[in-house]
């Protein structure tokens, strides 16, 4: 397959320090894809108004510094937060039915309350992975045929028992379950790629410097490594850093345990230098 033939089917092959030719993801646009990030952090956990304020300066600074690395790296960075289950479904409708042809790829990341395998909207109600990704499938974003679609989710216990009917707070029995199910977090097709990781509920409230952590961790790494590592290795670095902030209480409590990838990625993908894969 000559070059020109690779670059038509989203894939050039690049020489690894084996010598050897790997197929990998065309990414050299400018930019190389659009990026939403959503982050929830209201949901009236906290009656003081002080701890609100804090709250919210602390998670826009995060989310701010993580916009400007993404930016960085190529990306059409747009923020958004506090979004209800409803909300969050129809920007992500909306983000899959836009005309992607110019770009390589796509990035989604959120922050919320949830569990492994579900998102919560500041609503109380719980949305699945796998609503959110099958937005973006072939059918339902034709623009994204054929280009890698990356989902990055941090969630963080629930504080409190919502209302019936609501999701509830997340137990051990919970979490594994979930993490047994992961192979229905994506749709049956290629090109999908879903990180996650759930914090720990203590992690959330006393330590603010981690609360996203796994954003921040990738984000970095991605800005620092884009050219050199696959974007697997990117991830995997993310997740050893948010490994590293559970505590061993929460461990103990199953709150806050190993971070979980699935992928149907067909080729290696980096991001980059202006020039992406070569």
């Amino acid at each position: 397959m000559n070059s020109e033939q690779t670059k038509r089917g989203r894939m050039r092959l690049r020489r690894n320090t084996s010598g050897n030719d790997i197929p990998c993801y065309v990414v050299d646009n400018r930019p190389c894809g659009a990026a939403l990030v959503i982050y929830n952090y209201n949901y009236n956990i906290d009656s003081e108004e002080e701890q609100t304020r804090h709250s919210r300066s602390v998670f826009r600074a995060e989310i701010r510094n993580i916009r400007d690395k993404l930016t960085s790296c190529g990306f059409s960075v747009r923020l958004m937060e506090n979004l209800t289950s409803l909300d969050l479904i129809g920007a992500l409708r909306y983000l899959s039915l836009e005309d992607h042809s110019f770009h390589d790829c796509l990035l989604v990341c959120v922050l919320s309350q949830g569990t492994y395998g579900r998102v919560m909207g500041v609503d109380h109600v719980g949305v699945s992975f796998r609503t959110l990704t099958e937005i973006f499938t072939e059918e339902n974003s034709p623009s994204l045929a054929g280009k890698p679609k990356i989902f990055l989710v941090q969630t963080h216990p629930v504080h409190r028992p919502p209302a019936r009917n609501m999701l509830k707070s997340p137990s051990i029995e919970d979490d594994l379950m979930a993490v047994m199910s992961t192979s229905d977090v994506i749709p049956d097709e290629a090109d999908f790629l879903l990180g996650c990781t759930n914090l720990g509920l203590r992690e959330m409230k006393t330590k603010r410097r981690h609360s996203i952590s796994y954003f921040k961790s990738f984000a970095e790494t991605l800005e620092e490594l884009n050219t050199k590592f696959h974007i697997l290795d990117v991830l995997s670095a993310a997740h050893r850093t948010v490994e590293h902030v559970a505590s061993d209480g929460d461990r103990a409590r199953g709150l806050a345990v190993t971070p979980v990838l699935q992928s149907t990625l067909r080729y290696s993908l980096y991001f980059g230098d202006g020039h992406g894969i070569y």
